[in-house]
């Protein structure tokens, strides 16, 4: 989505890190949405110190289809690289007990490639989501601070059909874009991480 926050800079994208009825009210009931924003430039830097409570902010989207389904006779896999976490948020949230829709969704396996997983303030929260999962989701964790790190090979222990649902920089969308093609029957389906 793109959001233009009243009195700052005009529309920036983000990715909406929480499903409808998945996160929080209001005291008056309203639904609350979720961003998760990584301070990566002056706009991001600044904007937490920016906004103010009941300030103006104007949504245009949400775009893309990054729903983590595929064919059924498939196994769901997901690569969450960095902030590429938020849209599996969301689709963990859809996945909590109680959730509408819950007995079609499939079972997933998910991979989240972090710097230092000890200092990941969203990794508590990731844990607990994909322990409440239903159905399941399990998590591995790529840990880049004790030289763990993501390859192809973790995904082939799940077979040959493979739907591969990934947001994360673009190095590693080019590695399993690039192994994808060499194996018959993985199907990406990669977010736009970057769209400026």
């Amino acid at each position: 989505m793109f959001a233009s926050f009243e009195g700052l800079e005009g529309p920036h994208p983000f990715t909406i890190a929480s499903a409808p009825d998945g996160y929080a009210r209001t005291d008056d009931g309203r639904q609350l949405l979720r961003l998760v924003i990584k301070p990566l430039g002056d706009y991001t830097q600044t904007l937490h110190a920016r906004l103010q409570p009941g300030q103006t902010v104007r949504i245009e989207g949400p775009y893309g289809h990054f729903d983590g389904q595929g064919a059924a006779r498939r196994v769901q896999v997901w690569i969450a690289g960095g902030v590429g976490i938020t849209p599996f948020l969301a689709l963990l949230q859809a996945r909590q007990p109680g959730a509408a829709n819950a007995a079609d969704l499939q079972p997933a396996h998910m991979h989240y490639c972090t710097r230092d997983a000890e200092r990941d303030v969203l990794l508590p929260q990731l844990w607990a989501l994909c322990a409440q999962a239903q159905p399941r989701v399990t998590l591995q964790v790529h840990d880049a601070a004790q030289g763990d790190y993501l390859t192809p090979e973790h995904l082939a222990q799940y077979g040959a059909r493979l739907d591969i649902w990934l947001c994360g920089p673009a190095g590693l969308g080019k590695a399993m874009r690039q192994a994808a093609r060499q194996r018959w029957g993985w199907r990406m389906h990669q977010e736009a991480f970057q769209m400026r």
